[in-house]
């Protein structure tokens, strides 16, 4: 069995559904906001900008919360799984990358064709892809490490540990995140900021690799 795409293709489904979801959001929006004037925000990036940050999030969370006893429970080694989750979170991560560039690309594209792309509009050249892959992994990452700490230790001490599992989120999204109208934090260049955002990325996963290698598997409820 490929652990990784067996979890990729448990979340295909609803991950479909979101993108469609938005896709109309967006465009109503669109015609919408537009009908004011010409366009001087992505409205692209409001949506799928927010869904890469809080549904990597949220998988980030059920990788361990819902996955990891139905996964390790039927024979696959926890190595196995955490190796999976990584690659899960990669593959997710650069979708999401690939989807928020290629959507604000065809909406630049559409509002130009109408003439309705306004001063200040964001150049799609500022980053989306480069910026939009760290910070999705980084909340991806963020969300296994807050659940794995729930499920090593008691309630009270996961809760304590929430502020340190949501590191990599501060560090990517202080570092690389941007905005609707491509306004990007800009604390450090680029190259040094994603490096930073990469490394403390790959801590937090060793962090979780430290927490669920040898974790027992708790009993279903009741």
């Amino acid at each position: 069995m490929n652990v990784t795409r067996t979890l990729l293709r448990v979340h295909r489904k609803i991950a479909l559904w979101i993108a469609a979801i938005a896709v109309v959001i967006a465009s109503v929006g669109l015609v919408l906001v537009t009908q004011a004037g010409p366009m001087r925000y992505s409205f692209w990036l409001v949506i799928a900008g927010s869904i890469a940050k809080y549904w990597t999030l949220t998988v980030g969370i059920m990788m361990i919360s819902m996955h990891f006893r139905t996964f390790v429970g039927n024979g696959v080694t926890r190595r196995e799984f955490l190796v999976a989750v990584a690659g899960a979170g990669l593959m997710i991560a650069a979708g999401f990358a690939i989807a928020v560039t290629a959507g604000h690309a065809l909406e630049s594209a559409v509002l130009g064709l109408t003439d309705q792309r306004g001063p200040g509009y964001p150049s799609v050249v500022d980053g989306d892809l480069g910026r939009v892959f760290p910070v999705s992994l980084g909340y991806f990452t963020s969300g296994v490490l807050i659940a794995a700490g729930f499920h090593r230790f008691r309630p009270w001490i996961g809760v304590a540990l929430i502020i340190p599992g949501a590191v990599p989120v501060a560090v990517a999204d202080g570092l690389l995140g941007f905005n609707e109208r491509g306004e990007q934090a800009d604390r450090l260049a680029y190259l040094p900021a994603l490096a930073i955002s990469l490394v403390v990325t790959a801590a937090a996963a060793a962090a979780i690799w430290a927490l669920m290698w040898d974790v027992p598997v708790r009993r279903a409820a009741g």
